[in-house]
Formats: structure tokens, C-alpha cells, sequence
């Protein structure tokens, strides 16, 4: 069997680099593509974000509160924004996200705002402390005791 020269014959298949007139015009069709628009409720804040811009910055440069502690690399998970409109012009969940939301986004809308670009025209629920704490106490609510729980009560009987 004849040896095969790969790097030759990737040579032929990889289509040539865009020339530098090429790049310069796909720079230029971008700078006038809109601008994405978020708008933030119950605030009703609308802004139009900056190319690759997180909704936690541009909800920052917006003036509108939005918690955190660490600094937008999705540790605390506290800056979570539910999606009211435009789900498909965000970016998709990241690893961090799943780490902290889990993958049940089409169930809560919610995202981290820290890790989420948007594309296109989104609309962005920030949640209120006060509502945000009694969403947890009634969610603590409803879980089942944990396995310890369940074997002192019945060794209580």
C-alpha cells in the first residue's frame, strides 16, 4: 500500500483565507448590523448592547440592579434573569449555566446573565429580592425530607 502524503492533500481540500479586503468587508457589513436591544423589566429599561456584551453588563451600564458576588464567572449564580421574549437570540447555555441551573431552562426560562449574550431584541425579567426569597421558602417546601429525616421519624413512631 502507497504511503499518503496528508498534509498535501489537506492542502487541496482547505479552501485559501479570505484576502484582507474580504475580512475588511465582513467588519464593515457587521458594524451595520443593528445593535441587539434589551429591555429589562419591571424596570423597563431598554438598552442596546455592545458585541459581546453579557446581559450582567449591560444591566450594570443600564443602572439596573442585578445581584452578584463573583464578578460575572458564574460561581455565586445569583444574577439570574428570566427570558420573557427573544430565547433565540441568546447564546446557548454554558457550562457554568448547567452547573448552577441545571439543563431545565425551557421548563424555567431562566438564565445567568453573566454568561449570556444576546444576538437580537430580548426581553429580560429581573427578579425582585423579596420575590426571589419567597420562590425559595415555598420550593423548600415542597421537597421531600431528606433519607435521615425520613428514618428518625420512623424510628419515632
Amino acid at each position: 500500500m502507497p504511503a499518503v502524503n496528508h498534509a498535501a492533500r489537506c492542502r487541496k481540500t482547505i479552501a485559501p483565507l479570505p484576502s484582507v479586503t474580504g475580512a475588511r468587508s465582513i467588519d464593515r457589513a457587521l458594524e451595520l448590523l443593528p445593535l441587539p436591544t434589551i429591555l429589562f423589566l419591571p424596570a423597563g429599561v431598554r438598552i442596546e448592547a455592545e458585541p459581546g456584551e453579557s446581559l450582567r453588563d449591560v444591566a450594570l451600564r443600564a443602572g439596573v440592579a442585578l445581584a452578584s458576588t463573583c464578578g460575572g464567572v458564574a460561581s455565586c449564580g445569583l444574577c439570574k434573569v428570566r427570558i420573557a421574549a427573544g430565547a433565540e437570540h441568546l447564546s446557548p447555555l454554558t457550562l457554568g449555566e448547567r452547573d448552577k441551573l441545571g439543563n431545565v431552562f425551557f421548563i424555567t426560562r431562566e438564565r445567568l446573565a453573566c454568561q449570556t449574550h444576546a444576538s437580537g431584541e430580548v426581553t429580560c425579567e429581573v427578579p425582585d429580592e423579596a420575590t426571589e426569597r419567597q420562590r425559595r421558602a415555598d420550593r423548600a417546601r415542597k421537597l421531600p425530607p431528606r433519607p435521615i429525616e425520613r428514618l428518625r421519624s420512623k424510628a419515632g413512631r
